[in-house]
């Protein structure tokens, strides 16, 4: 059975940026990248969309009233 593919979102609460990974159908990598960043002492955390573009999943995170002032950047935050 084929996975299905989706974005992750992660989050830096200190710098109040965004980036989007993907699409990937597995974020084992990225969810140790960000442990690892979290050990260290950054406010980071992620969660997936499966919206269909990373513009689509941008558009909607940033017009969350959680994210208020987030900017999105295209570099890889962790």
């Amino acid at each position: 059975m084929a996975s299905k593919s989706f974005y992750v979102v992660v989050v830096d609460d200190d710098l109040k940026q965004i980036n989007v990974q993907g699409p990937m159908s597995s974020a084992s990598w990225l969810n140790r990248r960000i442990i690892h960043v979290r050990e260290k002492g950054r406010d980071v955390r992620c969660f997936s969309s499966t919206k269909q573009s990373i513009y689509e999943v941008v558009k909607n995170t940033l017009s969350s009233p959680s994210y208020v002032g987030f900017d999105y950047v295209e570099s890889n935050i962790v």
